[in-house]
């Protein structure tokens, strides 16, 4: 939310919002687990949608993790989901 604060304090369209397939880039790159991760991007969302811009989600590591490495079809589907 400060990430969002920040941003609407100047013109822009659209929001983004990210979070990592894999659990270990995802507590390296924003100290949250992946469950802890999903309730903020909801928060970002909505708060964005109700002051009118739109909003683009990202996934990382879909390619295979620096820490993991390969990550399975099956955990990127439950994140994208």
């Amino acid at each position: 939310m400060k990430g969002l604060e920040a941003a609407l304090s100047v013109p822009l369209d659209e929001v983004s919002v990210f979070m990592s397939a894999s659990e270990t880039h995802n507590l390296k790159n924003i100290n949250k687990t992946k469950e802890q991760t999903y309730p903020v991007l909801a928060e970002v969302t909505r708060e964005s949608i109700t002051v009118g811009k739109s909003v683009r989600g990202y996934l990382s590591t879909v390619f295979g993790c620096p820490y993991e490495g390969k990550v399975s079809i099956d955990q990127i589907i439950r994140v994208s989901e």
